[in-house]
């Protein structure tokens, strides 16, 4: 089976979303990432897949200087009390690992038993950084191509912002 970075750069470009790829030294925090977002003219931007008590789980993207309201997020959408999930979770909700969760994954999310919640900001920006499910690379993707051709593309079109 193909790894899944070349899964989803095969899927946007199945889609005809175009990306600009940088490619750098793994990025394991916001902070190791600066560099590579300044240099792409974009904001940073932090993803992390939470999870309930009751295994609901939640993908979320947030402006990479934000704390993340974890207790605004999961009263917004009616589940328990979110956490960080599990390396294990990662793999087997995303086809990930920790340090390159991005919203691309939810391609490998086949059943949907993950939300993906996006702070408000984010939309506001003409683009976003994604991994491609690793952290060695970086794709400079416009917004609404993310939000309005790769989710429905992946038959997961559905989000809910905060603020």
């Amino acid at each position: 089976m193909e790894p899944p970075y070349k899964l989803i750069l095969e899927k946007l470009e199945e889609l005809e979303i175009p990306i600009l790829k940088a490619f750098h030294e793994p990025i394991m925090t916001v902070e190791d990432g600066e560099s590579v977002a300044q240099a792409l003219n974009v904001r940073p931007s932090k993803c992390v897949l939470a999870s309930s008590r009751k295994r609901e789980f939640v993908l979320i993207m947030a402006d990479g200087k934000r704390q993340l309201p974890l207790k605004k997020i999961s009263e917004q959408i009616g589940c328990s009390r979110l956490s960080f999930a599990s390396s294990d979770d990662l793999k087997k909700m995303l086809n990930t690992m920790a340090g390159a969760v991005s919203p691309l994954g939810l391609m490998f999310d086949c059943d949907k038993k993950v939300s993906f919640v996006i702070d408000k900001s984010i939309l506001n920006q003409q683009y976003v950084l994604c991994h491609p499910n690793e952290n060695s690379s970086t794709l400079k993707i416009k917004t609404l191509d993310l939000l309005n051709r790769f989710l429905p593309g992946i038959d997961h079109p559905d989000y809910i912002t905060f603020e």
